[in-house]
């Protein structure tokens, strides 16, 4: 039998959008989906990597492990305003 003791932890789980910067991430998962209205696009869903604590501390040091979910759709034109775009 083992015994431990456990300090007070605090939940870090949040839903709040992580701040605009430059985030190192993989790929989740892709999957195609389409609209009622037939157009196609691509949803995606990211991890903030975890292993750039150091070399991103800004960035990816204060929100590692953290899930981005974006819909991507091909061909269609960009503007780099608003949040949440993927370049």
């Amino acid at each position: 039998m083992a015994f431990f003791t456990v300090g007070k932890v605090e939940k870090k789980n949040s839903y709040e959008p992580i701040p605009e910067g430059y985030y190192e991430m993989s790929i989740k998962s892709v999957s195609k989906d389409a609209t009622k209205a037939g157009t196609e696009y691509l949803s995606i869903v990211l991890r903030v990597r975890d292993d750039l604590d150091q070399a991103l501390p800004e960035t990816n040091g204060k929100y590692h492990n953290r899930i981005v979910f974006a819909n991507y759709r091909p061909g269609r034109k960009r503007s780099n305003q608003g949040r949440g775009g993927l370049t």
